[in-house]
């Protein structure tokens, strides 16, 4: 045989076909969940194939071992490649509460004109910070890139910036620089806008009731409020910020105000506006909870037959309010609201209808078409298709099922706490492409990356 032809056939054996080169499986996101029956949080690699393939998920390494008995996790957040979760405990924050901070491992490398994902190492803790001195949150933010802890016993909240901190930085100088701050109460909810902090306080009836702190914000924390205002109802039990604006939502409908910034203020120069949700029976329709995307505010309220989307424009003065009904089965709750870009197509808002049952799930992704004729003004929001999910686990206010979008918007991943799954639902095709058994009771998800190219 000529060299030549000799030198060839060696290549063709040991290269790789062109078609395994195709097959070869290829990062899609990185995931990461709660399971609420160990109190971990575990994370994956989502694989490129047919069908698509799930990692072994594993504990993030070194995330402490907490007492299930004693302890469990609450809200997640993803700030800069970090996730900052609550711990929060069973004796009133007097056993061990405060936070665990993961480096997720998953980077972005620029070139030029896009951004590419790089999965650069396996995710562990960079720092924990549980004792007795935490004030038991139960609320956790991201404004701006910026963690908020509500550290409720204490009538606080604890700031963290992961662009303060330095891939040097040891545990010890990491929760240095989480900074206390006074403001709010009981169980508070927060935003904050113009680097002030409007932090809530839970009463009903009091002297604090509907009373909301006015505190700015810094590396080096607050002692004191610099202000506070009282809105119109107390129980305040969601805030957000938006458009230049901080939303709460007490007993009876919405009360917002703008955010100037100006500290030290006047609180008589606020201006506490008020956004009616009519009645439910005898008492005032409200909300508990808000998701923003955008210039919009998202939430739910009611129940069953009653159950209502309600999109805000915040971007507007006064902000202008639409509403959905979402028909949901009676005995059944709608939760887990998210607001979604997809890659490709108009916006779309999904949330779960969660009913427990002895048997088969009867659970549902529910699908809401916010802009079908692309013009960018929802005012033609539709209930769209509902898709069959696995179940819940309802305990308080965890067991609910979680949803997660990749970094680019091609999917979504949620999770089954009642029978221990993680589906993959697509965005394109709306239909869920896999289901993973993971075990345990996979609850709250967050997903971090995109396709690697």
């Amino acid at each position: 045989m000529p060299i030549r032809s000799l030198f060839l056939v060696l290549i063709a054996l040991t290269m790789p076909s062109v078609q395994a080169m195709a097959q070869e499986a290829k990062r899609l996101t990185r995931v990461f969940f709660q399971d609420e029956d160990t109190k971990t949080v575990r994370w994956a690699d989502l694989m490129s194939g047919q069908p698509l393939k799930l990692s072994t998920p594993q504990v993030v390494k070194g995330f402490p071992s907490l007492d299930p008995m004693k302890q469990t996790l609450v809200q997640m957040e993803m700030a800069q490649g970090y996730i900052l979760i609550g711990v929060r405990d069973e004796q009133d924050g007097k056993f061990q509460s405060g936070w665990v901070l993961i480096d997720c491992g998953v980077e972005t490398e620029s070139h030029g004109d896009h951004l590419d994902w790089v999965y650069a190492r396996d995710p562990q803790v960079r720092a924990v910070q549980l004792d007795d001195q935490q004030g038991n949150p139960a609320h956790l933010y991201v404004y701006d890139d910026v963690f908020y802890v509500a550290n409720d016993r204490k009538n606080g909240f604890t700031r963290l910036a992961p662009s303060e901190l330095k891939t040097t930085d040891g545990e010890s100088a990491i929760r240095a620089k989480a900074s206390f701050h006074s403001g709010g109460g009981g169980h508070i909810t927060l935003a904050v806008a113009e680097r002030v902090a409007y932090s809530s306080w839970i009463d009903r009836d009091g002297p604090n009731k509907g009373r909301v702190d006015l505190t700015p914000v810094s590396a080096s924390g607050a002692q004191q409020p610099a202000a506070s205002i009282f809105l119109s109802s107390g129980g305040i039990h969601g805030a957000t910020a938006c458009a230049g604006k901080v939303f709460f939502a007490p007993t009876a409908g919405i009360n917002w105000v703008v955010a100037d910034g100006m500290i030290p203020v006047d609180p008589k120069s606020i201006s506490i506006q008020h956004i009616d949700l009519g009645q439910l029976g005898d008492r005032p329709r409200r909300t508990g909870a808000f998701t923003t995307m955008g210039n919009r505010v998202a939430f739910l309220s009611g129940i069953g037959k009653d159950s209502e989307l309600g999109i805000i424009q915040a971007d507007k003065t006064p902000p202008a309010l639409t509403r959905l009904t979402v028909p949901v089965n009676e005995g059944a709750k709608a939760s887990g609201l998210e607001l979604i870009k997809p890659r490709r197509g108009n916006p779309v808002a999904i949330l779960f209808e969660e009913i427990e049952s002895d048997g088969p799930s009867k659970c549902q992704l529910k699908l809401i078409e916010l802009d079908p004729n692309g013009n960018a003004e929802w005012e033609d929001m539709r209930v769209g298709p509902s898709i069959s999910v696995g179940k819940a686990k309802i305990e308080g206010h965890g067991g609910h099922h979680g949803f997660a979008v990749d970094s680019d918007r091609f999917r979504g991943v949620l999770t089954n706490p009642g029978d221990g799954t993680i589906q993959v639902f697509s965005l394109d095709s709306r239909r869920i492409e896999n289901t993973f058994e993971v075990g345990g009771a996979p609850s709250k998800i967050i997903a971090r990356g995109g396709p690697v190219h």
